[in-house]
């Protein structure tokens, strides 16, 4: 197995267990996040990156709540 081929079935590995994890308590991975994860096991995000993404996601997601809440 050359060394991108060990890279991509280590990242693999990870995102396996992050999505079980997620599942193990109930939550189903948005399709988003999925794509993200998949960016990140063929190697065109870092693990750093990926955090970052999600972060930003998170944010705009409780703005957008807070938001709608405000409306409301």
């Amino acid at each position: 197995m050359d060394l991108l081929t060990e890279q991509q079935a280590s990242r693999h590995k990870v995102v396996r267990q992050a999505v079980a994890n997620l599942q193990a308590r109930g939550i189903t991975p948005r399709p988003a996040v999925l794509a993200l994860y998949d960016r990140y096991v063929h190697g065109e995000l870092s693990r750093a990156q990926v955090g970052a993404l999600m972060r930003q996601r998170a944010t705009n997601i409780l703005r957008a709540a807070k938001s709608g809440a405000e409306r409301a």
